[in-house]
């Protein structure tokens, strides 16, 4: 059995499209336990779910405790042996878990197997016109490849946790996700589960991703969650250590990261990015900084770090 844990908050307009997507008779050769973890909503997303679809266990939450403790809630009820997690505002194919299931029961040595998943645009519905397939596609790597799934989560591009079907004892033994930390819980998640055991890619039907309109990648972020990502890539590294993990490839992809987020919030946040390019050289020291030629000099001359120091310095004079 697969238990598929949906936390809730004011998505009483969205719930029904996700629940639809589980009914029974999409997916006849798997047995789903389906916990929506209500969180408290103000709306009428609980009573949608309790007249809809009467099969789905609700657990109601009497305060607002966040994504990450529901799901966590979600863990520890889980029945099956298996655990899918499934955001109140996405959708799954028809067939969606045989694929992935099988291959699980096929080999027990992996603790998760992903397939592929396509974001739409849409705040309010679903057609399948409004699917917009990527133009970088995730490999679908076979089970061994988690040196190319890790390097590819260090350098950004990661498996998204509602693509994945996971092991109900791995989930548990990471200890969940997080609380507290507001950007990143998917990224950081996969980084726990990856570094404990291998996964494996399947073809198999589609996650559907929903993208609310005016949502882009690169979006700004506040400074805050800017210095908990700084944090979380610091982590990254010791416990890579911790595992006899840390490579010269992870390295190199961690500070191509870094220095990426240095790049992109160098203005905006001035006093918080030097850590990041610090992080960046430490990792990957042959990146170099792109600018005027006195600044590519004077990098040269001092490094990079100085280099922005002074920069940042004279532009505030």
């Amino acid at each position: 059995m697969i238990t598929v844990i949906i936390p809730l908050y004011n998505r009483s307009s969205l719930i029904s499209f996700t629940l639809q997507s589980l009914v029974p008779e999409n997916h006849p050769d798997v047995e789903l336990e389906v916990l929506v973890i209500d969180d408290a909503s103000i709306d009428n997303g609980p009573a949608v779910v309790q007249q809809e679809f009467p099969w789905v266990k609700l657990i109601r939450n009497d305060v607002n405790k966040g994504a990450s403790e529901c799901r966590n809630q979600g863990i520890s009820l889980a029945s099956g042996e298996f655990i899918f997690f499934l955001d109140s505002d996405d959708l799954v194919e028809r067939n969606f878990f045989s694929a992935r299931l099988g291959r699980l029961q096929q080999n027990n040595d992996l603790i998760g197997v992903y397939g592929p998943w396509i974001h739409f645009e849409s705040d309010n519905t679903f057609h399948e016109n409004q699917l917009r397939p990527r133009k970088s596609v995730y490999p679908l790597y076979e089970s061994g490849q988690r040196n190319a799934i890790l390097e590819n989560l260090m350098i950004g591009w990661y498996i998204p946790i509602n693509a994945t079907v996971w092991r109900t004892q791995a989930v548990r033994n990471t200890g969940g996700f997080i609380v507290g930390l507001e950007i990143n819980q998917d990224v950081d998640f996969c980084f726990r589960l990856l570094s404990n055991g291998q996964i494996s890619g399947i073809k198999a039907p589609h996650a559907l991703i929903r993208q609310h309109k005016g949502e882009r990648v690169g979006q700004s972020i506040s400074e805050d969650r800017l210095k908990q990502m700084l944090e979380l890539r610091k982590r990254f590294i010791h416990d890579l250590e911790k595992h006899n993990l840390r490579s010269q490839r992870y390295d190199r992809a961690l500070g191509t990261y870094t220095f990426h987020l240095w790049s992109q919030y160098r203005k905006q946040y001035p006093d918080t990015v030097g850590e990041l390019l610090k992080l960046s050289q430490q990792l990957n020291p042959n990146l170099r900084l792109k600018g005027s030629l006195w600044f590519r000099i004077l990098a040269t001359l001092t490094g990079n770090v100085t280099a922005v120091k002074i920069k940042h310095l004279l532009q505030r004079q």
